[in-house]
């Protein structure tokens, strides 16, 4: 018999998902750092590629950096879409950030997202993630510069 997980459903990557969101507003960094699983990346307010962290560690030093630069801080999907094959999962949408930096003016940030995630026996794993900031409308629509 075979300890593998029954194959994914879009409703298990869409729990998963937005449990990962709650975590996130939790503002708990050990809760936050344990969602970590070393998935590459790009995005946030960047443009540079994000390679896995070296460790736990090191990511959870680099979180409450950050999460000190906060007054306060919320994550909300807006619009959530998955699908899953077999132990492979995708989920993507639209999200809203509300937050502020100390010394700052409170900020609303809409952004879409996309994560490859993978169960096994040992749990899920991020193998991939994008965030991005560009600027666009509630409905998705990129803003051009005026």
């Amino acid at each position: 018999m075979s300890n593998a997980p029954a194959a994914l459903t879009p409703a298990d990557v869409e729990r998963r998902t937005r449990a990962q969101f709650e975590i996130w507003n939790s503002l708990d960094p050990d809760r936050i750092t344990a969602l970590y699983t070393g998935g590459y990346g790009f995005g946030y307010r960047t443009r540079d590629p994000r390679p896995p962290h070296p460790t736990k560690e090191s990511y959870l030093k680099g979180l409450q950096s950050w999460l000190a630069t906060l007054v306060f801080y919320r994550i909300v999907i807006d619009e959530l879409h998955t699908v899953a094959d077999g132990d492979i999962g995708l989920a993507w949408g639209f999200y809203h950030e509300e937050f502020q930096a100390h010394g700052r003016e409170p900020e609303v940030h809409h952004g879409r997202f996309s994560e490859v995630m993978k169960r096994d026996a040992s749990g899920w794993r991020t193998l991939f993630y994008h965030r991005d900031a560009t600027p666009f409308d509630d409905r998705g629509i990129y803003v051009p510069a005026q």
